[in-house]
């Protein structure tokens, strides 16, 4: 006999349910459409899979369907599995592979969700995940090393790259509490003066969005927050970090939020999705952005 896909597919679905009702629903077909089917596979078989037992009485499946049903149900979601690895090999639409930079200024929860939600959408899709600075995310991109790049939003933009804003992340100052600064009621420019302040790599324009607003102070420039907070901790100088990041150094009493007294340290980054302006999976970006905005506008625990 030649295998008939929907009939063990009917098969399957009618020993899961008990019921040809309950499974021509799950189906999404009508009863006589499943009921001929199993009917025509009882017949190549030669033998019952079911016992009917009167009208609106649940099935009792026979002894040679509970045989069948395990290697029938493997069969079964193989197929579908099959069918859907053809149709997305097959897309133009849609890349083999995706790779990221997305520094350490984004909660970790953002990549893990949005990794969910493209391997619900293409299952078979290569990701990739680089963890770089927050100002050589957009180089990287420009480069053509990675596709993907969430960035600080700059004044000097470059010509190639789309960008498209995704949301802001708020930064907190820290210091460890033996320093100078952690006795200080509210810190002001003047204050962060004669200090070392740790803060990511410069951006494309030559300077960070630190610098830009806050031209005098001693800066020491780190590849991530994490490293500034780690050197903060030792005492060493205070550091500008996401809230996500400096959270369990303060609840470790390690590094305390310092009191900003001057509006011009009150620093958000406006953070942005950028990409190659000629990248051909239009709709593939356009899932990309609309789930980062949906992520990065939830509500934070």
């Amino acid at each position: 006999m030649e295998l008939d896909a929907k009939a063990w597919q009917a098969f399957v679905s009618t020993a899961k349910y008990g019921s040809i009702s309950r499974a021509a629903k799950a189906l999404n077909c009508s009863h006589s459409t499943l009921s001929r089917q199993i009917a025509s596979l009882e017949d190549d078989l030669g033998y019952e899979l079911f016992c009917r037992n009167g009208t609106g009485k649940k099935l009792t499946i026979t002894r040679e369907g509970q045989l069948l049903t395990e290697k029938a149900s493997i069969a079964v979601q193989t197929l579908t599995e099959l069918n859907n690895q053809a149709m997305h090999y097959f897309d133009d639409g849609v890349p083999e592979a995706i790779s990221f930079a997305i520094p350490d200024i984004i909660p970790p929860y953002v990549e893990a969700q949005l990794a969910t939600a493209i391997w619900q959408q293409w299952p078979q899709m290569e990701l990739s995940f680089l963890r770089p600075s927050l100002f050589e995310s957009l180089a990287l991109c420009a480069q053509q090393k990675v596709d993907f790049a969430i960035v600080c939003q700059e004044q000097k933009r470059l010509t190639a790259m789309r960008t498209e804003v995704i949301g802001e992340e708020a930064l907190v100052i820290l210091a460890s509490p033996s320093h100078p600064l952690a006795a200080m009621d509210a810190l002001s420019i003047e204050s962060l003066t004669p200090y070392r302040l740790f803060f990511p790599l410069s951006g494309n324009s030559g300077h960070s969005a630190l610098e830009n607003d806050l031209f005098s102070i001693n800066t020491c420039y780190v590849q991530q927050f994490s490293q500034g907070l780690n050197l903060a901790k030792q005492g060493l100088g205070a550091t500008f970090a996401p809230a996500h990041l400096a959270k369990p150094y303060i609840e470790r009493d390690e590094l305390l939020p310092l009191s900003v007294f001057s509006s011009e340290l009150s620093l958000k980054m406006r953070l942005e999705l950028g990409y190659l302006l000629n990248y051909p999976y239009k709709p593939v970006a356009n899932f990309i952005l609309k789930h980062l905005l949906k992520l990065m506008s939830s509500p934070r625990s």
